[in-house]
């Protein structure tokens, strides 16, 4: 595990904590997004998560929408190309 890596810990349906390396951050539309993947079980699962943030604390939802996701989607393949 790299010492520079960015996690975070997100609470699952179950109410378990799971640790999450943040692959990538995205600006889609004005929006803010996480590309993130578990740092334990299957590495080829990755999620999309919104970035909200209210009152001086941040809140991450699950992109669901379809059309949003391919947004996110093809703006993380954009950076990817970038590198």
């Amino acid at each position: 595990m790299k010492n520079d890596m960015e996690t975070i810990i997100l609470t699952d349906e179950s109410n378990n904590d799971v640790e999450f390396e943040v692959v990538e951050k995205v600006l889609v539309k004005d929006k803010k997004y996480l590309i993130v993947t578990p740092l334990e079980g299957n590495d080829d699962e990755a999620l999309a998560l919104s970035m909200i943030e209210e009152d001086g604390k941040c809140y991450f939802k699950p992109v669901e929408d379809s059309k949003e996701l391919k947004l996110v989607e093809e703006a993380y393949e954009e950076l990817l190309l970038e590198e």
